[in-house]
């Protein structure tokens, strides 16, 4: 009893143990893979951030030298301004504003949100997106503008304003005498970055932007619209949502996925450098959020960040893969815990388990064996059956102690033609993409078969390793692979043809039509007032209304025609090899059928029912739009009408 209490105590260290290591090297395994996906976030980021930069800086010193130097009259218009009377100003404002009309809507179009004009003493003479706001002195609420006016060279940054923050880009304006003239503006929305990065990256991209950066009492004033709210990542920032998506998408990305490293994200956003984070939002999905920081030049502190966020099905499929080895190691060292104390412990019950297992493998429909690459270990049924052998003894002699040589040359299949140096089949069969794990084999009457091959390790002693091989009858897998598309064609309810399956049969038909000019009939027909119904009566009696309405009509259906449901309420009819006049008759009988239809509940159906016979050169999209047409045309007539066109 105390030497059986030392094994298992024995073999239990060792199962922690080994459990251990597994979770070790997967988490290790895991932290450097993850980090190379945040890296590689940040640096995609970055890179798109660069390019637009730049992008809008070309766009801008475009801007600036076409308006200044081959806009006739602009500098004259500026020079004025600045010894005009208010009145003149206006007229000259009213002048300016016409001279640049179109090359601002011009400029609208690549993103330019503010081109704006100010004079030497910091006075707006023109804001082009808002003609009426001006005269004011921007010193305060737009440093930029006054440095440049000082300094009288460009600058380039994210400035904020009155209301919001843009990509500003601000020139002095002179003459060709080189007299200072005043300030340009030439300014990129916020919301810019985000537009340009999302229907690339397929990524949620917003700004977090510093509260304080604006005026404090524009944030009390509910006239202002403002497209930003309070952000989950830091209480200090606030987020700013685009035009591309609402203001409750951006709540659910900011406030959802990012809790999950909170104070990770705090920590990071204090040293302004560019991070990111995975997020597992829900047991479906890992989020990856890139933080890239906006820093001034001559700014040691970030005032904004973009941030971009989206699945990652790499990092996603990496934690399933690694959940699922541990629980795979877990369960595989149980089991060799168990086998092994129960060899010590009795030879009966290691017996009645061999067997259990035995049975398991014999149920199966596949051949499977494991080997240690020089000897079989132990195989099913199947394998001894498919090989036309009683033992594993008898079938190494039959291979001659060669257990890899029943895998034969051919076409696309593994074999050991293909192994290189110093390399095993198994490893061949691992380097292998998993779609083309396909191996030939004889059976006993020297044919040819595929199979698909699977191999897993398992070790069943510490001197030794085993490979458990799968091997699984490529047809019968294509065939079950069939009978899933096959059920990718079919409407759930009524069990027809669905829209996907009436498309491809009618655009072959189509085909067919152009070299052999056959004849091609369709018979479209809808279930009036199929909406009102279910609001009326409930989404039961509909689907009763429905298999009334194609039960009839498939009774008198040829087995040939394809019979499909597009739509909710909407049918398609394919007639194959039969021409016009029969279409007609078809068309009759299908109305006869329908006549007199009506539920206990809903009372009268009215079903419109409608024949095309198709026309040079139509395709399948005119036809459609050509049924729809006269289904709607036919509803204005009798509840049941056929129209041959």
């Amino acid at each position: 009893m105390m030497k059986n209490i030392k094994i298992k105590l024995l073999f239990f260290v060792l199962f922690v143990i080994a459990n251990g290591v597994v979770f070790y090297i997967t988490k290790m395994n895991d932290e450097q893979k993850v980090q190379m996906v945040l890296d590689s976030s940040v640096r995609d980021l970055q890179i798109s951030y660069e390019l637009l930069l730049q992008n809008q800086k070309i766009n801008a010193n475009a801007a600036y030298i076409e308006t200044t130097e081959l806009t006739r009259g602009f500098t004259k218009i500026m020079k004025k301004a600045q010894v005009a009377n208010a009145s003149k100003k206006r007229i000259l404002r009213s002048l300016l504003h016409k001279l640049l009309k179109k090359k601002y809507q011009v400029l609208q179009t690549q993103g330019v949100l503010q081109y704006s004009f100010y004079l030497p003493n910091n006075e707006a003479f023109l804001r082009m997106h808002n003609v009426e706001d001006f005269g004011d002195n921007v010193a305060k609420v737009r440093p930029d503008v006054a440095l440049v006016n000082k300094i009288h060279k460009p600058i380039r940054g994210f400035f904020s304003g009155k209301t919001t923050q843009s990509f500003r880009n601000v020139y002095p304006i002179f003459d060709s005498h080189h007299n200072y003239l005043g300030v340009m503006e030439v300014s990129f929305s916020s919301d810019s970055l985000p537009i340009y990065l999302e229907p690339i990256s397929k990524r949620i991209s917003y700004f977090l932007v510093k509260r304080d950066i604006f005026d404090s009492a524009k944030w009390q004033n509910k006239n202002i619209a403002l497209d930003y709210i309070d952000s989950g990542a830091k209480k200090e920032l606030s987020l700013n949502f685009n035009a591309s998506h609402s203001n409750q998408k951006c709540i659910i990305a900011d406030e959802i996925q990012i809790p999950h490293t909170k104070k990770m994200i705090e920590e990071a956003i204090k040293r302004s450098k560019p991070f990111a984070v995975e997020s597992l939002a829900d047991i479906n999905s890992v989020k990856v959020v890139a933080f890239y920081p906006i820093i001034n030049e001559g700014d040691s502190v970030a005032s904004a960040w973009i941030v971009s966020q989206g699945k990652n099905t790499f990092l996603y499929d990496l934690k399933t893969t690694t959940l699922i080895i541990r629980v795979v190691a877990f369960i595989l060292f149980l089991i060799i815990f168990v086998a092994f104390y129960k060899l010590i412990v009795t030879k009966r019950t290691l017996e009645k388990e061999h067997q259990l297992v035995s049975d398991v493998l014999n149920s199966s429909d596949n051949i499977i064996f494991a080997t240690n690459l020089k000897d079989i270990n132990f195989s099913n049924k199947n394998f001894l059956r498919f090989f036309d052998v009683k033992n594993n003894k008898r079938f190494m002699k039959k291979v001659k102690n060669d257990i890899f040589s029943i895998f034969m040359p051919g076409d696309k299949s593994l074999h050991r033609g293909l192994l290189q140096e110093d390399e095993t089949f198994i490893d061949l069969v691992e380097r292998t993409p998993k779609e083309e794990r396909v191996v030939t084999l004889l059976d006993e009457n020297n044919n040819k078969k595929l199979f698909q091959i699977a191999i897993f390790k398992a070790s069943f002693s510490e001197k030794s390793d085993a490979y458990i091989i799968v091997l699984s009858d490529l047809e019968k897998v294509k065939a079950k692979e069939e009978v899933i598309q096959q059920k990718v064609y079919r409407d759930t309810l009524t069990g027809l043809y669905n829209r996907q399956k009436f498309n491809e049969m009618l655009e072959s038909e189509l085909k067919r039509d152009e070299r052999n000019k056959r004849d091609i009939n369709v018979i479209f027909f809808q279930i009036n007032h199929l909406e009102q119904i279910e609001q009326k009566h409930g989404s039961l009696v509909v689907d009763a209304i429905i298999m009334e309405v194609t039960s009839r009509i498939q009774e008198n259906l040829r087995d040939v025609d394809l019979f499909a449901r597009l739509d909710k309420d909407i049918f398609g009819i394919l007639l194959f090899d039969i021409s016009l006049e029969d279409a007609k008759a078809v068309c009759a009988k299908l109305q006869d059928a329908l006549q007199n239809l009506s539920h206990p509940v809903a009372g009268e159906i009215e079903v419109t029912v409608v024949t095309l016979h198709r026309l040079e050169n139509e395709t399948l999209a005119d036809m459609y739009v050509r049924g729809e047409e006269l289904l709607k045309q036919s509803q204005k007539d009798l509840p049941i009408l056929n129209v041959i066109d």
